[in-house]
């Protein structure tokens, strides 16, 4: 069965993940995938919506990975208050409830990057459901996943989990068309 980096690898413009994650393996496969894309020449959109612009551009750094090819949508700062970090990577949103101010950010930095071959890394689909309905979150990955074909970019969206697999959000994703892989097994 292929890791979650060789499905990666594999992506072609307009295609996306979905990759399962054990919530406390969520930074280390979010950190994977950036470097799975950079290595295939990709520049991305690194949406978060469980850490601050600050706390994610600091460990993607530490791990080895050019910020210089990245945009940032953060839907964390606002939300709790802390201060922006002023620079032209970075879109500010207000939470996560903002599922249209979501979008818009995301299409804004995907328009701000110059390559061919470029990439959205959703950090946490579950945080959004933490705060929308089942419905708006299926409504805002199938708006992602639009938005991804439209703009010939390639695209990871993180569901993370605790104790138990959240079997019918996963059955709904799936049912949109969504490739699930999982990181249970993998390592990069």
């Amino acid at each position: 069965m292929p890791t979650p980096r060789e499905k990666i690898a594999r992506l072609t413009g307009d295609e996306y993940l979905l990759m399962h994650v054990f919530v406390d393996e969520v930074s280390r496969a979010n950190v994977d995938a950036v470097l799975a894309f950079q290595e295939q020449g990709y520049e991305g959109v690194y949406v978060s919506l469980s850490k601050d612009y600050l706390s994610v551009s600091t460990a993607l750094e530490q791990a080895g990975i050019e910020l210089g090819r990245l945009r940032f949508v953060d839907a964390v700062s606002r939300m709790y208050g802390i201060a922006p970090v002023e620079s032209p990577e970075v879109v500010y949103v207000d939470g996560p409830l903002s599922v249209d101010a979501l979008i818009a950010a995301v299409a804004s930095s995907l328009a701000g990057l110059v390559g061919e071959k470029r990439f959205v890394l959703l950090d946490s689909l579950t945080t959004l459901l933490l705060y929308n309905s089942p419905e708006a979150t299926l409504a805002f990955n199938r708006t992602l996943k639009e938005l991804l074909k439209k703009e010939r970019a390639a695209g990871v969206i993180v569901v993370a989990y605790r104790d138990t697999r959240n079997k019918d959000l996963l059955r709904a994703l799936e049912k949109d068309g969504g490739e699930i892989v999982s990181n249970d097994v993998a390592a990069a």
